[in-house]
């Protein structure tokens, strides 16, 4: 998920922007993110809602049988995410 203190962050700081750049997908998170590019006079037509789309992905890996792992997470907030 890509939001406005990120984009704000890699106009600063080159590893940040080198790994935004090489990602896979980047999905722009929130309207922070659509205030922004306006400031920046970019224009981005939809916004994808981090929770809308971390519900929609676990809900289609449990479909699959998939797993979903969870970096940055401490211990006791990763087992009771995995409830």
């Amino acid at each position: 998920m890509v939001y406005a203190t990120l984009i704000s962050r890699a106009r600063r700081e080159e590893q940040i922007k080198e790994l935004l750049n090489s990602s896979s997908v980047a999905l722009p998170d929130g309207f922070g993110l659509k205030i922004l590019a306006s400031i920046m006079q970019k224009k981005i037509e939809n916004t994808v809602a981090g929770i809308d789309f971390g519900e929609h992905l676990l809900a289609l890996a449990e479909n699959k049988g998939a797993k979903v792992f969870f970096l940055g997470a401490e211990r006791a907030v990763a087992k009771k995410a995995a409830k």
